[in-house]
């Protein structure tokens, strides 16, 4: 009776190898929760990332969309020009859109501006305001009168399209686009986001093509607004 009793039972190393080898799988698991829910809160993070810079892109292009062909009376003895100038890496435009205001609030002068930061990469901020006064285009609003619309890209640029004056061509996309030269709008603007969450990440790209349908004004007083608004392949 005595051998069976000490058969049935455990030696003092079986428990300690036991608790052992029970601790170690718990630690694991525990481990793979945490990782788990680690990777689940990156991935919700970026998700929101991408999300909000897609709203924010989806505003922006609804404020280009309505960008108007504003005439501007020159002071000099040169000809009156569109209200436009656009480079690489900053906007200035009328549009009939406010993202500041609640209401309509009839056209208003709206500057882009790509900034770069040292700690948190690039960035774009936007200056609005109504026009009232004809030389609003020879402004410069001091950097705390810009809000800041997206933070922490690599890059943030603009290219403009243009058709081609000769029938049969093609036009082609440029880096600016001055409203005193062209006389006009520009058909369709790219605005190019790209950024990325860490150093070691692949870079993210948000490409979207915005169509300007009024693109001319008119000496009659009106805009001229084009039905064919289907965006262009781009070229590379």
């Amino acid at each position: 009776m005595r051998r069976l009793k000490r058969a049935a039972g455990f030696t003092l190393l079986e428990l300690i190898i036991t608790f052992t080898i029970l601790s170690l799988i718990f630690v694991m698991v525990l481990g793979a929760l945490r990782l788990g829910s680690r990777s689940w809160e990156r991935g919700e993070e970026k998700a929101e990332k991408y999300q909000e810079r897609r709203i924010i892109f989806n505003l922006l292009s609804q404020q280009v969309r309505s960008a108007f062909p504003y005439r501007v009376k020159a002071t000099k003895a040169e000809p009156d020009y569109v209200a436009f100038l656009g480079k690489n890496d900053s906007l200035r435009f009328v549009s009939a859109f406010s993202l500041k205001a609640r209401r309509p609030e009839g056209l208003v002068f709206v500057i882009y501006q790509v900034d770069e930061e040292k700690s948190s990469g690039k960035g774009l901020k936007i200056y609005e305001r109504r026009v009232l006064n004809k030389d609003f285009m020879e402004e410069t609003p001091e950097q705390e009168q810009f809000i800041n619309l997206i933070e922490g890209l690599s890059d943030f640029t603009f290219e403009y399209f243009g058709e081609a004056e000769g029938k049969g061509e093609t036009g082609d996309w440029v880096e600016s686009w001055d409203g005193k030269e062209k006389k006009e709008l520009p058909r369709q603007i790219r605005m190019n986001i790209k950024w990325r969450e860490k150093k070691e990440e692949l870079e993210r790209t948000f490409p979207g093509v915005v169509s300007v349908p009024a693109y001319l004004y008119e000496d009659r007083g009106k805009a001229v607004v084009r039905t064919f608004q289907r965006p262009v392949v781009p070229r590379r």
